[in-house]
């Protein structure tokens, strides 16, 4: 798998994960049902699946490393054509605005105890999932045109699954039982 297809099926993992986070812990229903089945191990999930989520969009966008956003965009800056540049801009743009950071080092990376909530501090992070979404997907269609610019018009088979339903279809099994 070459470095740009690693990051579109990175970006569709993620945006799967997002997904089944959205159905699971979003929708009304479904956390009531979650809290109602087995509210500790389903806390423990909810939290697992938002740091997972917080350290890969960290890792895809935040530092230079190899398969960065930065560092694949670097690599073949060559071949960007103006349009390409408004993507790039926008994924920075979209990323910006998440503003994860201060949360990511403080809280899921180091946990630190100036951050406690006794100690008075707060840190948060501005992620909202339309947000998020859009920059999963304007950073694959960047990615995409990099790799049609370079004439490589394969695509990993599961772009377009976006796992729609999956959260809800277990919510709903456990409601059956």
């Amino acid at each position: 798998m070459s470095d740009l297809d690693w990051f579109v099926y990175e970006t569709t993992r993620i945006r799967r994960v997002v997904q089944t986070y959205l159905e699971l812990f979003i929708d009304k229903h479904s956390v009531e049902t979650l809290t109602n089945t087995a509210s500790e191990v389903f806390a423990i999930i909810q939290r697992s699946m938002h740091d997972e989520i917080l350290i890969s969009i960290s890792r895809l966008y935040e530092g230079k490393e190899q398969l960065s956003q930065y560092s694949l965009v670097s690599k073949y800056k060559e071949v960007l054509t103006d349009s390409l540049e408004e993507l790039k801009l926008q994924t920075g743009e979209l990323f910006e605005k998440l503003d994860l950071k201060d949360y990511r080092n403080s809280k899921v990376a180091h946990n630190s105890r100036e951050v406690y909530p006794f100690n008075g501090k707060i840190i948060k992070h501005n992620i909202d999932s339309e947000t998020l979404i859009s920059l999963l997907e304007t950073s694959q269609k960047l990615i995409i045109g990099i790799k049609l610019e370079l004439g490589e018009n394969s695509l990993p088979m599961m772009i377009n699954e976006k796992y729609e339903g999956k959260g809800s279809k277990l919510v709903q099994k456990l409601c059956e039982i």
